[in-house]
């Protein structure tokens, strides 16, 4: 699985475009939180900022995705970075937060307001972060068949719980 990285700012901030972060991370006044130093999303967030913006920021690393968010919602930090997915999906959704831009080719369905970094100037900036599964070299093809129909059945659920999540809001 794959999904986008994302940019996001506390509703307080006035921060409504990627345009807004830039010009004050300019200025050096951005906090931006990530999940940890070395995550992906910090990784693609100081990239972004010191290779593309040319702006600086000061990093505020949490102990992971949730506490992140938690800081930017408080006002801890100002942006923070973080892969677009459960938590950070339903706080962009429900409007705890703003998105000021998604790392993908297109926007994305399930936040069809989220700019992407191309859209905003940025053209060919991409980010995503990824998960799978893999077994050793020589596991019996029945072992790998059943993980491969349990890993699936699940996957099946949790997408039908997130569809329904999204569909009652």
């Amino acid at each position: 699985v794959s999904a986008p990285e994302s940019l996001s700012a506390n509703k307080q901030s006035g921060f409504n475009s990627l345009a807004d972060v830039v010009a004050t991370a300019r200025a050096g006044k951005v906090f931006l939180g990530s999940p940890g130093i070395g995550s992906g999303s910090h990784i693609a967030a100081e990239y972004f900022f010191k290779s593309l913006a040319r702006a600086e920021v000061k990093h505020i690393p949490f102990a992971g995705g949730a506490p992140a968010m938690l800081g930017v919602i408080a006002g801890d930090v100002n942006v923070l970075a973080t892969t677009a997915t459960g938590g950070t999906l339903r706080n962009l959704q429900n409007g705890e937060v703003t998105a000021v831009g998604i790392a993908a080719k297109q926007r994305a369905s399930v936040l069809p307001n989220a700019p992407t970094f191309a859209e905003a100037g940025y053209a060919g900036f991409e980010a995503s972060s990824w998960a799978g599964f893999f077994a050793p070299a020589g596991t019996p093809a029945a072992v790998i068949e059943k993980l491969n129909a349990e890993i699936n059945a699940i996957l099946r659920e949790r997408s039908e719980e997130h569809t329904s999540e999204l569909q009652s809001r």
